[in-house]
C-alpha cells in the first residue's frame, strides 16, 4: 500500500511545479526591469514575468506573469517562451492551453534553450496533449537535466522514469541521483521523492530523520505534501 501511495503522489507532485533556473532577482529592481520592458527589452519581460509569478517586489500573480512572458516572448526571448509554455501547461493565471503549450516549450527546447524541455518531457510522460511517449519525454528530461542553469523539473522527471520503469529500466540509483539534483536546483518535487525512498528504504538505507530533513526543504520549496511529510516525522 505505502508503495502505491508514493507512486500516485510522486506522479501528482511533478506537474505542480516550475522551474526557472538560477536568478538572483531584487525586490528594489522591479520598477527599473518593467520599464525595460515596456520600452521592448525581452529579456527583462522574462524578468517582470518571474517576479510577478514569484511575488519578488511585487504582489504574487499567475496572470500578470504570463502577460510579461507574451511580451518577452514576442520579443524572441525564448526563456520568457518556456515559462508562457509551462504557465499554459498547468492552467496557472491563463486557461490551460496543451497546443500553446507544446508549440512555446518546443520552439524553447529545439533552439538549444533546454529550460523549455522539463515541462515538455512531463507532457510526453503523462500524454498531456500529445501522444504518450515515455522514451520522448525520457530524451527531453535528459537534455533538461544536463543543463546545470535549468530549474530542477527535467531532472525529478528523469528520476520518475528510472523509479517507475518508464522507457527505461527501473533503477533506483540513478532514480535517488537524479531526484537529489532536482532538489539541489530546488525542485520540491525531487526533494520529497527522495524523502519517501529513504523514509520506506526504497534504494538507500531507511532513514526517518533524514526523510524528515528532505520532507522539510520540500515544504520550503512550497510542497504542500512535503509539509504533510514533515508534521508526520516531527511526531515520532
Amino acid at each position: 500500500m505505502r508503495k502505491k501511495i508514493f507512486y500516485a503522489v510522486s506522479f501528482m507532485v511533478i506537474l505542480g511545479l516550475i522551474g526557472c533556473g538560477k536568478l538572483d532577482l531584487k525586490p528594489d529592481e522591479f520598477t527599473i526591469h518593467s520599464q525595460a520592458c515596456d520600452a521592448g527589452d525581452g529579456e527583462k519581460c522574462y524578468y517582470v514575468g518571474l517576479m510577478h509569478e514569484q511575488g519578488i517586489g511585487v504582489r504574487k500573480s499567475y496572470y500578470r506573469a504570463s502577460k510579461a512572458y507574451k511580451k518577452g516572448c514576442k520579443k524572441d526571448n525564448l526563456s520568457a517562451c518556456a515559462k508562457l509554455g509551462d504557465l499554459y501547461a498547468e492552467g496557472k493565471g491563463i486557461r490551460q492551453n496543451y497546443s500553446y503549450a507544446k508549440a512555446l516549450l518546443k520552439k524553447s527546447c529545439d533552439v538549444n534553450n533546454t529550460q523549455g524541455c522539463g515541462t515538455l518531457g512531463e507532457m510526453y510522460m503523462y500524454g498531456k496533449g500529445v501522444k504518450q511517449n515515455s522514451h520522448t519525454a525520457k530524451r527531453l528530461f535528459d537534455r533538461s537535466c544536463a543543463n546545470k542553469d535549468n530549474g530542477g523539473k527535467g531532472c525529478t522527471g528523469k528520476g520518475l522514469l528510472h523509479l517507475t520503469g518508464q522507457g527505461v529500466t527501473i533503477n533506483y540509483n540513478v532514480a535517488y541521483d537524479a531526484f537529489e539534483e532536482g532538489c539541489s536546483r530546488g525542485d520540491g518535487a525531487g526533494c520529497y521523492n527522495m524523502a519517501t525512498m529513504v523514509e520506506d528504504g526504497v534504494g538507500r538505507r531507511q532513514d526517518k530523520s533524514k526523510a524528515k530533513d528532505l520532507y522539510e526543504k520540500a515544504c520550503d520549496a512550497g510542497l504542500k505534501e512535503g509539509c504533510n511529510g514533515f508534521k508526520r516525522l516531527e511526531l515520532y
